[in-house]
């Protein structure tokens, strides 16, 4: 037991003897680079358009799947009125096959919303003077709304969740 104590604590002094004392040792010079500035009220006015985008996609898809279950709660109460088994399961089968070719356009509808909302930011950040590849932020660079990386809110620091190595990286 007491072998493997000092085994952790040894193993332990070595991580931050490899680490952390080479930051403590480091003098102030600064080697940072500066970074042009940003029109903000443009960046604001983008992150407002895209949010808006991204509100009117999922409304427009909530109405499409409130109407399209509504659809088919008339057809199949509709279809339990018929007294001939076989016509009303083949009605009950249509109702619920135009209800799933519904929620099908319906999602494909807001999936393109979605993309086209991405696309946009991408366009108006850029217009704003917001270059992704050098701070870190949307693209391939941080994490938020507008596609699988990167959006408006993104909560990566300075380079992205990688760190500094990565933003050298020009694959956006």
């Amino acid at each position: 037991m007491g072998i493997r104590i000092a085994s952790g604590v040894s193993l332990l002094a070595a991580f931050f003897a490899m680490t952390v004392a080479p930051a403590l040792a480091q003098t102030g010079t600064s080697t940072a680079t500066s970074t042009p500035p940003m029109n903000l009220p443009c960046i604001q006015a983008a992150v407002q358009k895209h949010g808006n985008a991204l509100i009117a996609a999922e409304e427009a898809f909530w109405s499409a799947r409130k109407g399209a279950t509504q659809t088919r709660l008339s057809a199949i109460v509709a279809a339990w009125g018929i007294a001939d088994p076989v016509a009303r399961r083949t009605a009950i089968k249509q109702a619920n096959r135009a209800y799933r070719d519904a929620l099908k356009q319906a999602q494909e509808a807001k999936r393109n919303a979605e993309k086209a909302a991405a696309d946009q930011w991408k366009v108006d950040r850029n217009a704003c003077g917001f270059a992704t590849s050098t701070r870190g932020f949307g693209g391939r660079h941080g994490w938020g709304p507008g596609g699988k990386w990167g959006g408006p809110w993104s909560f990566s620091d300075d380079h992205g969740k990688f760190g500094k190595w990565w933003k050298d990286r020009d694959d956006d």
